[in-house]
């Protein structure tokens, strides 16, 4: 990659750096503390609504990309006032 960076000059400002990661947005913590009649503490069925985060900017930071979610909704409105990407899971 150093000897790619070289060869066409790049500079901080044309190289990009992204990444992803999953939020498991209605799941509850694994750990509940138990009553005084209980031994331990109730299991509890895991949600799986996911979403999709995706950042991205330059490695200079002087540009970033706007956050883009990846949910299964089409257009849930709840995100309109955000400045965010949003796009649909198929």
């Amino acid at each position: 990659m150093q000897d790619l960076i070289v060869k066409e000059k790049l500079s901080a400002d044309q190289m990009y750096n992204c990444d992803e990661t999953g939020l498991y947005w209605r799941e509850l913590p694994t750990k509940n503390l138990a009553t005084e009649n209980e031994a331990a503490a109730p299991d509890q069925k895991k949600m799986k609504d996911r979403m999709t985060i995706l950042g991205c900017a330059n490695v200079s930071v002087s540009h970033r990309v706007k956050l883009t979610l990846v949910g299964k909704g089409k257009k849930p409105c709840c995100f309109n006032p955000l400045a965010l990407n949003y796009a649909q899971d198929r």
